[in-house]
């Protein structure tokens, strides 16, 4: 299975930025982590194809394609596949203001975000950047929380 990986050089001057991208890639093939003691940068990961569990905080979850999850640093969990393929994309990132920016988007709590199938992100994994104007909607027992519009070429 394919898969890529981009790993962040961070310097002690990098990590007073307000935001700073710690690593990123895609797995097409997951695999299975156990981290007990957590990731130690907050952790995005979305499912684009097939379906994994995800163990956190005394949940037990599924997520599915145009589901990810949030985690805040050094949340223990743990994640498996439940079909061969799952195939996820992920983003780790930190920042001396992050707290602040995801609180002020509803987002400061480790949690499960789902998005429609007509969003970007659903889809930025098969078509690339996209020359329209879109939102990304978070959405939390249906209701919608955040449009948050998304830059030309995304």
């Amino acid at each position: 299975m394919e898969h890529y990986r981009k790993q962040m050089m961070l310097t002690h001057l990098d990590k007073k930025l307000p935001m700073y991208i710690e690593a990123f890639g895609w797995n097409e093939g997951e695999s299975e982590f156990d981290r007990p003691d957590g990731y130690h940068c907050y952790h995005w990961l979305h499912t684009t194809a097939g379906a994994g569990e995800f163990r956190f905080s005394g949940q037990k979850i599924t997520l599915s394609a145009n589901e990810g999850i949030l985690l805040k640093p050094n949340v223990p969990h743990f994640y498996t596949p439940l079909t061969d393929p799952w195939s996820t994309w992920y983003v780790t990132f930190g920042g001396a203001q992050i707290g602040a920016i995801l609180g002020a988007l509803d987002l400061a709590e480790s949690t499960v975000i789902s998005w429609e199938p007509s969003s970007p992100l659903a889809i930025v994994h098969k078509k690339g950047k996209q020359n329209s104007r879109r939102s990304l909607r978070i959405r939390r027992s249906g209701q919608l929380r955040h449009a948050v519009p998304l830059p030309d070429g995304y």
